[in-house]
């Protein structure tokens, strides 16, 4: 299998399948995301906190968008906080997936199926920035129609689903 990837090891995709260059010589893509925050000026306090807007740029989504109408995308998102992923969920042929800083090896076992996954979200992904400023601030679990809850997660294992 030829895989197109953004933000994994070349030489680790390499042990899974055939690092495609392009896209379009692709058979799958997995791309991988930070949840989106605002930069800070070095030296301040905020600088070393991610905060901000949870909402992606569109500048992150519109890559995600040609290469998901390209090939079957898989979309890891870095979710050290929550974030705004009704974009990218909404995509056709894209398969989310939400983790916490796992590296390389990790995500590409669980996505080869070498490897159970399970998990469930600490906390609300809510649907868009209109329902972050909806939501009472400090309060958790409050998010109005979530796109994702709290608890919300799978289990899956390729002994448990073997096809794949």
């Amino acid at each position: 299998m030829r895989v197109y990837a953004g933000g994994i090891d070349r030489d680790v995709l390499a042990r899974y399948a055939v690092p495609a260059g392009r896209v379009e010589e692709a058979d799958l893509a997995i791309l991988r995301l930070a949840a989106p925050f605002d930069v800070h000026p070095e030296g301040t306090l905020e600088a070393a906190f991610h905060s901000g807007g949870l909402e992606f740029p569109e500048e992150t989504v519109r890559p995600v968008e040609r290469v998901a109408a390209a090939v079957p995308t898989v979309v890891d998102v870095f979710l050290e906080r929550a974030a705004v992923l009704t974009p990218i969920d909404a995509l056709p042929a894209v398969t989310l997936i939400g983790t916490s800083g796992v590296d390389d090896v990790i995500l590409l076992d669980a996505v080869s199926g070498r490897a159970t996954v399970s998990g469930r979200l600490p906390f609300d992904l809510p649907r868009s920035g209109k329902a972050v400023a909806a939501a009472g601030e400090g309060v958790p679990f409050d998010t109005a129609d979530a796109l994702f809850g709290f608890g919300h997660g799978l289990h899956w294992s390729a002994r448990t689903h073997p096809a794949g």
